[in-house]
């Protein structure tokens, strides 16, 4: 809920130009490394957070992100393709300027995100032999 209410707030604010630096730095990280992929995520989600310009919610949403982020994609290896292709969906959504479909693309992608880790968490221990 958080994040949806700061990528509706940034929808407008962040420059195209960052954005489009962003789309394209995106399509070159599919099947890139891990670190990569992570200071992406903290990259996008953080200039969401920077221009949806409330300061608490940034701390808010940044302390849940650092609660989180064990469950990155080097965790969760089949999420690395769907993860880059979510957010490709949020940065369209703010290239376009459209508040609505910016929500709805981090809605689905966070959804996705917590489906993920439930999962593992569901199946932590369990050998695929089980």
């Amino acid at each position: 809920l958080l994040e949806t209410e700061a990528v509706g707030l940034a929808c407008g604010k962040i420059p195209p130009e960052e954005l489009q630096r962003l789309k394209a730095r995106a399509e070159t990280i599919q099947g890139g490394s891990k670190a990569e992929s992570a200071a992406f995520d903290s990259d996008l989600h953080g200039m969401i957070l920077a221009y949806a310009g409330n300061q608490t919610l940034a701390t808010i949403v940044g302390q849940l992100r650092k609660k989180t982020a064990m469950f990155n994609v080097g965790r969760i290896p089949e999420r690395a393709g769907p993860v880059i292709d979510e957010h490709v969906a949020i940065i369209d959504a703010l290239i376009a300027g459209d508040a609505e479909a910016a929500r709805k693309a981090i809605s689905t992608h966070l959804e996705n995100v917590r489906s993920s880790i439930v999962s593992w968490i569901n199946n932590y221990g369990r050998s695929s032999a089980a």
